[in-house]
């Protein structure tokens, strides 16, 4: 994986946490599934950019797009083994 001028190793059992504003890029090249959970980490803003990212959220959370994803990743779910 590589953000921004840092390339990290993926290992098992650790966790990354980024900016994905900024540039990066990740290969999988294993046959393994590879799992990404995506969090929108709120920061303080001033209140215009604060409103704007409120309403962005709200409005992606109810898309038909975020319906599909969030039905693809539980189909998904039910078909890996549990440990």
């Amino acid at each position: 994986m590589r953000v921004k001028d840092e390339i990290h190793q993926w290992k098992e059992g650790v966790a990354y946490l980024f900016d994905d504003s900024w540039l990066h890029e990740v290969t999988n090249h294993s046959t393994g599934v590879r799992v990404v959970l995506i969090l929108d980490v709120l920061r303080p803003l001033p209140l215009l950019p604060h409103a704007l990212n409120s309403v962005a959220l709200w409005w992606m959370g109810r898309s038909d797009l975020y319906k599909r994803v969030n039905d693809a990743i539980e189909r998904a779910s039910r078909k890996m083994p549990s440990s």
